[in-house]
């Protein structure tokens, strides 16, 4: 007989061998919170795995015999075999951690190791990944991003990524009027003069030589827009709101900048051109789920500015009503299905 376990908070009770969700992220993510909820309630097994608690309260045991690999992922409560991961939805886990009073060298040494497990992990599960790891690296890339985006069809901005400021110089200048954008080649919070910060696009106009030298920036044409747009493509699916100031308001580059209880987000039926370029673009990346920045400029084009392998979603759920967490749920259900599948004809033939 199987042995029963717990398989996630919430209460379900799986199997052993019963195909398994795993979700890759930390203690506090609402988007996981919310994905538990609904696995349970279709009865699919999942298992939320914290790396940030490997090693001190996790453990991960993984055998190779010859050509097969088993193994097993053990939380503090909760546990699975790595054969029975039949989807794994990678968030965003933080690094392993350790105890502060270890010694400096044994804690160090302890991190590199646990790094190796987690990737040796990571490779040994034959799974299907929403989204892998390594498909998420590649896909940050933003240049990679707009010159993959061109070649399906969308319409994008001229750009160069420099630490050249004089290089940077000649861009604005060829652009017309002069206008040019800048942002962070990766959007990553960080403490500045005492006060934590997003790094938002702002209009360049020169100067700074020493702010580019020493962090690479992404300059980009001016796009004139009639409002913004965030796409979230799962699977097959696209979802998008319009996301628009305050009536009234003074026009920002970039919607971030505005209060999120000021912000106004509404659904929008993007054309069936513009979605099916947005899914040919994401499964480029060998992704079934990213986000998308796009411009509607006021002569109606389309114009896409940035993807988000791994952007957050489940505000616009709560702001527009679209189902994408049922949407998501349905993705992974059929992905788990498939597995099922495969595991079926592989044991009857």
């Amino acid at each position: 007989m199987p042995t029963p376990i717990d398989w996630a908070d919430g209460g379900f009770k799986g199997m052993i061998g019963t195909p398994t969700v795993l979700i890759v992220t930390g203690p506090v993510d609402i988007h996981a919170d919310a994905m538990v909820m609904e696995l349970n309630r279709r009865n699919i097994p999942v298992l939320r795995f914290h790396p940030e608690d490997f090693p001190a309260t996790t453990s991960i045991s993984i055998e190779v015999r010859e050509e097969v690999v088993t193994g097993e992922i053990r939380t503090e409560h909760h546990s699975a075999l790595i054969e029975d991961i039949a989807v794994s939805w990678y968030r965003r886990p933080r690094a392993p951690q350790v105890s502060d009073a270890m010694a400096e060298g044994a804690r160090e040494f302890s991190l590199i190791q646990a790094g190796h497990a987690l990737r040796a992990l990571y490779s040994a599960l034959d799974t299907i990944w929403i989204n892998s790891p390594d498909a998420l690296r590649i896909a940050e890339v933003k240049t990679l991003q707009l010159a993959r985006a061109a070649s399906v069809g969308l319409a994008t901005p001229a750009t160069l990524l420099s630490n050249d400021p004089e290089a940077a110089d000649r861009f604005r200048r060829s652009q017309s009027g002069q206008r040019c954008a800048a942002k962070a080649p990766r959007v990553e919070g960080s403490f500045y003069e005492s006060e934590f910060r997003f790094p938002l696009t702002k209009i360049w106009n020169g100067g700074d030589a020493d702010a580019v030298r020493l962090a690479p920036t992404i300059f980009q044409s001016y796009v004139s827009k009639a409002t913004e747009l965030r796409c979230v493509v799962i699977g097959e699916l696209v979802f998008t709101a319009r996301l628009d100031p305050p009536p009234g308001s003074i026009p920002v580059l970039d919607w971030r900048e505005i209060p999120h209880e000021e912000l106004r987000q509404e659904p929008y039926d993007l054309p069936m051109m513009v979605r099916d370029s947005l899914v040919t673009l994401v499964k480029s990346f060998h992704l079934d789920f990213a986000s998308a920045d796009l411009i509607l400029t006021p002569d109606d084009e389309y114009v896409f500015i940035e993807l988000n392998p791994n952007g957050q979603w489940l505000w616009l759920e709560f702001e527009t009503q679209m189902p994408l967490v049922a949407a998501m749920g349905d993705l992974m259900e059929q992905r788990v299905r498939a597995f099922q599948a495969a595991r079926q004809h592989l044991a009857t033939n």
